[in-house]
This record gives structure tokens, sequence and C-alpha cells, in this order.
């Protein structure tokens, strides 16, 4: 209860700092003290910022193990090199192209990964809040050098890096030509695959492609046929047809075609991955 003696916000004492301190007054409403003066108030950030640096700690530990984990695990076990589907063994000038064109971009986007990172923990450990240290930071609107280096230089590595992924798309979309050039038709059916070998009065396989080394393969991807009946499309679906180890993944689409091409340089038996909205068996590549 309020004494009748006490003002109506109360009897003038010292506050303890960082201690939060409600006077009642005679009418039962509460009423906050004074502001605390700016000593008391950054005793009481720092002791908040050294209570919650262990769990900091904790958190960042258990986030480098996770991190550490996820990359060792990347690196598989003894069957990752024979896996059959490893497009860093290229089995064909189509998948040399493609694993040529990357070594350059992931040696940029490690410079530019480690960059970052060697920078934001030199800054976060340059310019931390030291325990007992009172200072405010420069308050700055902007550092105009800054933000327009970090737009062009990013814009410059990016078109410096288009020039050969324009000149490797449109070389890797040259459809072979000449006798020596096996035609392959392949269409996505539901379930599986299916290969016809135009070239031999129509052959077909399912699932399992079988090509010549040393010549070039003529792949025409086709989805289903356009219909206009009712499920129509139930014997077909939407397909990526993937052979990592001798080219780059080409996209089946309904009543239209898309094109691929190959040349095994060596006899070996690969297996192909299928992206796909429905499921779909893997396809296999025998090159003898």
């Amino acid at each position: 209860m309020c004494s009748e003696r006490g003002s109506e916000t109360g009897p003038e004492r010292p506050y303890k700092a960082g201690v939060t301190q409600l006077w009642v007054r005679e009418t039962g409403a509460l009423v906050s003290p004074p502001n605390l003066g700016s000593p008391a108030r950054k005793a009481v950030q720092e002791r908040l910022m050294l209570r919650h640096r262990p769990r900091f700690r904790r958190a960042g530990a258990a986030a480098a193990v996770a991190i550490a984990v996820v990359a060792l695990s990347s690196c598989g076990d003894s069957t990752g090199p024979d896996n059959e589907q490893n497009a860093l063994r290229p089995q064909g000038p189509y998948a040399n192209k493609i694993l040529d064109l990357t070594k350059p971009f992931f040696w940029i986007a490690v410079v530019v990964g480690v960059g970052v990172l060697v920078a934001t923990i030199y800054v976060a450990l340059r310019f931390r809040v030291k325990p007992g240290e009172e200072r405010m930071p420069k308050q700055t609107h902007g550092n105009t050098v800054l933000e327009v280096s970090w737009t062009i230089i990013p814009a410059l590595i990016l078109a410096v890096m288009a020039v050969p992924t324009v000149a490797t798309v449109f070389d890797l979309a040259k459809r072979p030509t000449g006798p020596e050039v096996v035609h392959v038709t392949v269409t996505a059916r539901q379930w599986w695959w299916q290969f016809t070998y135009t070239d031999n009065d129509g052959l077909e396989t399912a699932n399992e492609l079988h090509i010549p080394v040393g010549r070039p393969v003529s792949l025409t991807l086709i989805g289903p046929p356009e219909c206009s009946e009712p499920n129509c499309y139930s014997n077909g679906v939407l397909h990526s047809f993937w052979i990592p180890e001798l080219n780059g993944k080409r996209t089946s689409f309904p009543a239209a075609a898309n094109f691929s091409s190959c040349s095994p340089t060596t006899p070996a038996r690969t297996a192909g991955s299928a992206r796909s909205i429905a499921a779909c068996h893997t396809p296999t590549c025998a090159c003898a």
C-alpha cells in the first residue's frame, strides 16, 4: 500500500545501476523511474553480452561441426570414383568441354568465398566491443567507393565468365553431321526410357543405350505425342535426360523435340540420371 506522506511520484532515492524500479502512487498506477544514466545502461549491456557470449560460441561451434560433417560426407566412399555417374571423370569430348568450363569458375568461387569469409572474421574480431569498453562506432551514411566497388567488381567477373559460358553453350548445341553419325531417338516414358535406333530399321531398347566408341551420336529427345484425348499424356512425362560422363542434361518436352550429342572415347558402362516431375527409371549407356 502507499503511504499518505509520500509524494505522488514517491520519495527521492538513488537508483542502483542496472536495477529497474517502479513507484506506486496513491492512485495505484505504476510510474517508471527516471532514465538510467549512460554508464548504468552500458553496464547492463555489457552484462547481457557476457551472459550470451558462451551461447553464441556454442552455436558457432555446432555450426562449424555441421559444416565439416557435410563437407566430409560429400567425399563419399570407395564407390565414388566408380559410380558410373561421375561428371569429374568425362568419357567424351562434350563432357570434357563442360568440365574445362567448370574448373576456372570453381576456383573463382573459392577465391571469392574465402576472401569474404576472411574479411568477415577479421572485421568481427578486430572491431568487436570488448568488456568494459565504452565507445560508439562512427556513424556514417555510406561509403561511395565501397558501394561502387562491390557492384562493379562482381559485374566484371560475371561478364568475363559469360564469354566462355555462352561459347560453350553454342558449341554443345551443334548437332553432329556426316555418315559416321549414329542417330537415336530417346522417348521419355512414365517409368522408363525408350531408345529407337533410326539407322537400324527402328530397333528399340528399354533403359539401355548401346553406342559405338569413337563415333558421334545424335540423340533426339521427345516426350509423349500431342493429342486431345483424356489422359493422353499418361504414358509420358517431362523428363530430363542426363549421362554425366558423356554430356550435360537435356529436357524432353511434350509434343516437341530436344537434342543432345555424345561421342564416347573409351569402352565403358555409364549410368544416366533422370530429373523429372514423375518417377523414372535410370537409363544405362554401354559404350563398346
